[in-house]
């Protein structure tokens, strides 16, 4: 009987994590899809300008012309400068990417200067670059935090890609209005391991 009752055990265990995991990946996929079909929604918002011999998010020079999507929607909310530090190749498509950074929001109040921890997982394949992660944002005298979700799309050897954000705070202070906030960004790679992001909030 005591076999039985810990093979049940472990058999529930093992159903619960695989449940996880499953909630887990419809949850990014999903995230994934209202970033591309939000973009895709709202043509207007973007110009197109050309550009060439583009140094890719990988490193490689293209020497046929691009076409980078370029986002034009008056006073951002939020400008990120970050950088990679830590890389792990989870496949090898896949890798897994930590960095830290220093923010602005530019609020009505004021503007405010932040740190920033986060991770994202690069997805490369079928011309596209896929990125989707987290960071963690906080007020320099660290009184104040929020998270934020993200998905973007990066056409490969572009330096520049778009997508969607969500920040969630728990904050009762400046950054309180901004709970529940989605917002739209492009980042723009400056090299290997370092990029901008610029974010206006989504009305």
């Amino acid at each position: 009987m005591t076999i039985n009752h810990q093979s049940a055990e472990k058999d529930k265990k093992v159903m619960a994590g695989r449940r996880g995991r499953t909630t887990a990946l419809i949850a990014m996929s999903v995230f994934s899809l209202m970033a591309f079909s939000a973009l895709s929604a709202a043509p207007s918002i973007f110009a197109q300008t050309t550009s060439g011999n583009n140094t890719g998010v990988g490193g490689s020079n293209s020497s046929s012309t691009m076409e980078n999507m370029v986002l034009n929607l008056g006073t951002p909310l939020f400008i990120d400068h970050f950088r990679d530090t830590n890389t792990a190749n989870i496949t090898q498509n896949v890798s897994r990417h930590t960095f830290e950074g220093n923010g602005t929001f530019m609020l009505p109040t004021g503007n405010m200067s932040t740190t920033d921890l986060g991770y994202s997982v690069i997805n490369s394949t079928e011309g596209l670059v896929k990125v989707s992660g987290q960071v963690l944002i906080k007020t320099i005298d660290g009184k104040e935090s929020a998270t934020v979700d993200f998905a973007r799309f990066t056409p490969i050897n572009s330096t520049m890609g778009v997508g969607i954000a969500y920040i969630k705070t728990n904050s009762t202070g400046q950054l309180a209005p901004l709970n529940n906030t989605l917002m739209v960004y492009k980042n723009e790679a400056i090299s290997q391991t370092q990029s901008i992001s610029t974010f206006w909030k989504w009305k």
